[in-house]
């Protein structure tokens, strides 16, 4: 059986932004790979660099005095060294965004089919009438009643789960290869995240189409992925096939946010949580920035900047003491 391809190659990315105090690192050397077909979790705390690395894939950082090293590839393409229209091109036709604010990226006085429309007529040469066509049967593959009446609407005619829905099918209006999914059941209630997740599951499956979906809620992910790279301060700390990193996490950081996510075992306890909280950008600690809050921290953890290391196929994990901790145990407990 061959191996599927990379589709997406990310290899030591480093944002720094501007602020009036002088520049403040919010990336650092982030590096995984998306394999053709592949649905990949981001995982980690608000704050730990998830969406920052979605939007530097995409060339849509906050401001445009960013300054980005390392490279992000997308097919054997260097995406940072794109013209601007090639880049545009780019997005929408072989990569799709879904973001978590469906009504802001839905116009609220044009009509949510002329919207998809619109979007296929950007990329691609077809008739209004065609694009119109197919804008309506978008609607109905992302699970769209009526969707030729739906069409005709307003995004303020949806609900939100609807919109959501909506937003994902502009998202797919081209056939992207890749679909960058940025926390997009975060503003739902938990029946409509759930039908949204299951969608997303199922077309990525009938599509043959790669998904990066970022996530604070690794219990979403541990149904969804394929593989989780987890994230802590700008940097990746583990990443792994997602049944052996619920297995046998091997940084500090997994494994906590594995004890502090929700179980049905713990009804009517008391939720685990992590001590502590996220470091702000540029004030991250000497060597290992999730010692401070680590129960398994020691000297050496603090003495110098921790290095990524690969410990299986396409495993890597950042800390000194990996290899002479047995983590694992204590979600076993707490569950």
């Amino acid at each position: 059986m061959t191996a599927a391809a990379p589709l997406l190659e990310v290899d030591g990315l480093s944002v720094w932004l501007p602020t009036d105090d002088g520049e403040v690192q919010v990336l650092d050397g982030v590096s995984f790979t998306v394999l053709c077909g592949e649905f990949t979790g981001l995982a980690g705390e608000s704050g730990s660099g998830k969406t920052m690395s979605a939007l530097a894939v995409l060339r849509l950082l906050p401001d445009r005095r960013a300054r980005v090293e390392g490279s992000v590839r997308f097919r054997g393409r260097d995406i940072f060294s794109l013209p601007p229209r090639e880049m545009r091109k780019l997005r929408g036709a072989e990569i799709g965004f879904v973001s978590q604010d469906a009504m802001g990226s839905l116009h609220p006085a044009y009509r949510v089919g002329a919207q998809i429309a619109e979007t296929i007529r950007a990329h691609e040469s077809v008739s209004r009438r065609d694009a119109a066509a197919r804008a309506v049967e978008l609607l109905d593959l992302v699970g769209i009643p009526e969707p030729a009446r739906r069409a005709a609407q307003l995004p303020g005619e949806f609900s939100g789960g609807m919109r959501q829905r909506a937003a994902i099918a502009v998202a797919l209006s081209c056939r992207p290869s890749l679909l960058i999914a940025d926390e997009p059941t975060t503003a739902l209630d938990v029946t409509v995240q759930a039908q949204i997740v299951e969608l997303l599951r199922r077309l990525q499956r009938e599509l043959d189409m790669s998904v990066l979906f970022v996530s604070h809620d690794l219990g979403l992910l541990a149904g969804l992925c394929d593989r989780l790279v987890v994230m802590y301060a700008g940097q990746v700390v583990e990443q792994a096939e997602v049944d052996d990193l619920f297995a046998t996490p091997q940084h500090p950081y997994t494994e906590a946010l594995l004890v502090a996510s929700p179980h049905p075992s713990l009804k009517g306890g008391r939720l685990p949580s992590i001590p502590g909280s996220p470091p702000m950008a540029g004030s991250f600690a000497v060597g290992c920035r999730f010692g401070p809050r680590c129960v398994h921290g020691q000297p050496g953890c603090f003495e110098a900047e921790v290095a990524s290391v690969e410990i299986g196929d396409r495993r890597t994990v950042r800390c000194v003491r990996a290899a002479e901790l047995h983590l694992g145990t204590t979600i076993g407990a707490a569950r």
